[in-house]
This record gives C-alpha cells, sequence and structure tokens, in this order.
C-alpha cells in the first residue's frame, strides 16, 4: 500500500514550506507566483499513517490532499502569522526566471537556493487538482485548514527558537 500525501505543512518543517518563514523574515522573497497549492497538515498525513495499518487495504494507493489556496494566498497567510512583509505576486515566468537565477548564485556561493526550478514550476501551476475520496472513504482521512498547518508550523518554530 502507497500513501501519497499533497504538500505537506506543519511542525517539524525547517526545509520546505517551513523555509518560507526564514525566507519572508530576511526579505530574501520578493515575488511568488500565481498558482495552487494543496496544502495538508502534517499531522493529518501521520493520522492516515496510522489508520492505514489497520483500515487500509494491501496494494492500494491513498491520495492524502488538502483544502486548495493559491501559493499567494498561502505565502500571505504565513506573512501575517509570522508579522513579515508579504512578496509581489508576479508572472510565473518571472518567478521561474528568479529560480534558475537563485541556482546560479547558489553554485557560486554554495548556500542552498531560495527556489529551485522545480518549485518554480510546481508553485506555478493552476491546473491539478487531486482528490483524497479514496483516503476518506477507507481510512476515514479528514484534514485540516490551511491555516490551521500555517499557524502550527510557525508556533513550532517560535517554540524551537528557530524563529527570533
Amino acid at each position: 500500500m502507497a500513501l501519497n500525501p499533497s504538500e505537506v505543512v506543519g511542525p517539524y518543517d525547517t526545509s520546505s514550506f517551513g523555509r518560507l518563514f526564514f525566507l519572508l523574515r530576511d526579505g530574501d522573497l520578493p515575488a511568488v507566483s500565481p498558482g495552487n497549492i494543496q496544502v495538508t497538515h502534517m499531522h493529518d498525513v501521520v493520522r492516515a499513517h496510522l489508520d492505514a495499518v489497520t483500515r487500509g487495504q494491501s496494494g492500494e494507493r491513498y491520495l492524502l490532499t488538502g483544502d486548495e489556496i493559491t501559493f499567494p494566498d498561502f505565502v500571505r497567510e504565513i506573512a501575517r502569522v509570522s508579522d513579515a512583509k508579504e512578496p509581489m505576486t508576479a508572472p510565473a515566468w518571472v518567478f521561474k526566471v528568479y529560480a534558475r537565477v537563485s541556482v546560479m548564485v547558489a553554485a557560486i556561493t554554495g548556500k542552498e537556493p531560495d527556489v529551485t526550478p522545480e518549485i518554480a514550476t510546481s508553485m506555478s501551476d493552476t491546473g491539478r487538482t487531486f482528490v483524497c475520496d479514496k483516503a476518506i472513504r477507507e481510512l476515514g482521512y479528514r484534514t485540516q485548514a490551511p491555516k490551521v498547518a500555517i499557524q502550527d508550523n510557525y508556533d513550532w518554530l517560535r517554540n524551537e527558537g528557530l524563529l527570533a
């Protein structure tokens, strides 16, 4: 059996979507793309894995998706929660160029790029939506709102002393 979560957000994340808190705090994310994402709370993913042990069917695949939100709204909520400046929304091609430049700068500095071309492409996508009906039906899967996942990620980062 396989469980496939969408974009996972929540406590213990410092390098995936949690990285956005640091980029916004430091002013290193000048723009975001106009794409959509489906945010899945980390706790919902963990709960689904535990439920799959007893309720999942061998050989089956379960999509673990959450509510769809535009990427600019997602980042705006991170900025609101963390009292950071919102980045502007730029056309997808600008965000993709920024990602390529970020990778070139990273190659010179040896520092991880702020945004990769793969992330820029994924965050610029407006046409993909996944449904988790099967996980709801067979595993009892349920999701929390993106705002809850963002707040929980922020609270964890603050409690760990990772955000000043």
